[in-house]
């Protein structure tokens, strides 16, 4: 049995290569095929001046793409799908829609994964389930329906194959990770590291038992429940690829511009209140703050939805992401050295105590006392990247998650909501944070 077993690994490990070459070559022709169809277009458009409908035929191009290539890519797309300040916003509009109108999958196959997984007809689960999704993510398509007692409900379904095609590219991601890991100004950022951090909540998103557990924590957290409010999970009717939660109607977008400013700033700070209490409190983070998972319903209450793309920090995480916050908020540079050090792998015996509070100095005076039309947490956690190179403090990777979430969710407010003071509002969060670890030490 143990040489059986031995030579399937092995025959596994040899069929790998091959599978991946696969992959890669389906990658590039979905590309190609995407290029070729839409490049007559954009080059039509361009040449008559037309510069805003060829921005959108190129992000239309994109969006296709990355509907096509599966779970990571449309990860990527999403994340900058609000960057104005990146992206011309003719571009960004198409991509907007893979927030949660990804092609969804057929309807025959999400309802057998649902019988085959809950070991009951779709007569036996539910009153009635609509054929046509309500929405459509990268991972699972979600449907309408309704309980034999009466309650509407949401039911989630992880799509047939995306487990195989998301092991596949994150095969090749850990691969060109390894290889950018060698070059140039990469080396300060410990890439492989924040690499596996990714990777980790890429697979978590697959477990829809893990996901119903990430709602039901926040549904019991009295803060969280205050500042916004989570679906009830339906846990009779939850499996590794099914979860049915409550329904959310009569609701829009955080992003739709149908929303009163005032309203969609109160839900913003909201949002950001909540963030800030995971990261610095509770240090379960959810990282998939795009508008496609943020809805305010008509009686101005905010919903959080998807609790997939979540980290837990450690302790150690916390307070060092605690300390360079407070010391960014405050513009206290002995503070922000004491969290670089903490979080560092190993700290060099040659560390020049009094050169790196110098150039923390320095950095603080350029990222301190901005907002968020001005404020770019990448830009700043860049230059932290660079600055733990040059005094040879490699940072562990542990907070990276929690980097990706503030790095999302500004995307959605740096247009509406410009004036937004990220470091103002984390002050009391990281105030009470570091009470509460002095407490308890």
């Amino acid at each position: 049995m143990g040489g059986y077993v031995a030579l399937r690994n092995r025959m596994t490990s040899l069929l790998l290569p091959v599978k991946l070459a696969g992959r890669c070559v389906t990658v590039m022709t979905i590309l190609a095929t995407t290029a070729l169809t839409h490049a007559p277009r954009w080059a039509y458009l361009l040449s008559v001046g037309r510069m805003g409908d060829a921005n959108f035929c190129l992000g239309e191009g994109i969006a296709r793409s990355l509907e096509r290539l599966g779970p990571v890519f449309l990860k990527m797309g999403q994340m900058v799908s609000n960057r104005i300040d990146l992206l011309p916003t003719d571009l960004l509009r198409p991509l907007r829609r893979i927030q949660d109108q990804v092609s969804p999958e057929q309807f025959e196959i999400s309802r057998a994964t649902l019988e085959r997984s809950l070991d009951l007809e779709i007569a036996g689960l539910f009153l009635s389930l609509e054929a046509e999704p309500v929405a459509a993510g990268s991972i699972a398509t979600i449907y309408r329906a309704k309980r034999h007692d009466g309650r509407e409900v949401a039911v989630k379904i992880v799509r047939r194959d995306v487990s195989r095609i998301l092991e596949s590219d994150l095969l090749i991601g850990s691969w060109l990770a390894r290889v950018l890991a060698r070059f140039g100004w990469f080396r300060a950022i410990p890439v492989a590291e924040c690499y596996r951090e990714i990777e980790a909540l890429f697979r978590a998103q697959l477990d829809m038992k893990r996901e119903a557990s990430n709602l039901e924590a926040m549904r019991n957290d009295s803060f969280i429940h205050r500042h916004v409010r989570i679906p009830q999970v339906h846990w009779d009717l939850v499996d590794s690829n099914v979860l049915v939660m409550e329904y959310v109607g009569d609701a829009l977008n955080i992003s739709d511009n149908r929303i009163a400013i005032e309203a969609y700033r109160r839900s913003a700070q909201s949002i950001l209140a909540v963030l800030y209490r995971m990261a610095f409190e509770t240090g379960s983070v959810h990282c998939d703050m795009h508008p496609g998972n943020i809805l305010l319903d008509g009686g101005g209450q905010v919903w959080l939805l998807d609790g997939g793309f979540f980290a837990h920090l450690s302790e150690r995480d916390r307070t060092s992401f605690q300390d360079l916050f407070l010391g960014l908020s405050f513009a206290e540079p002995a503070r922000c050295c004491d969290g670089l050090i903490r979080s560092a792998i190993a700290v060099p015996q040659y560390l020049d105590r009094v050169e790196l509070n110098r150039d923390v100095d320095c950095l603080l005076s350029k990222h301190h006392g901005k907002n968020a039309g001005s404020f770019l947490v990448a830009a700043f956690v860049f230059d932290l990247f660079m600055l733990q190179r040059r005094h040879g403090l490699y940072a562990r990777s542990g907070f990276i998650a929690a980097i990706w979430a503030f790095v999302t969710f500004e995307g959605i407010v740096r247009d509406r909501f410009p004036e937004l003071d990220f470091q103002g509002e984390a002050k009391p969060f990281v105030v009470s944070g570091i009470i509460r670890s002095i407490r308890g030490r």
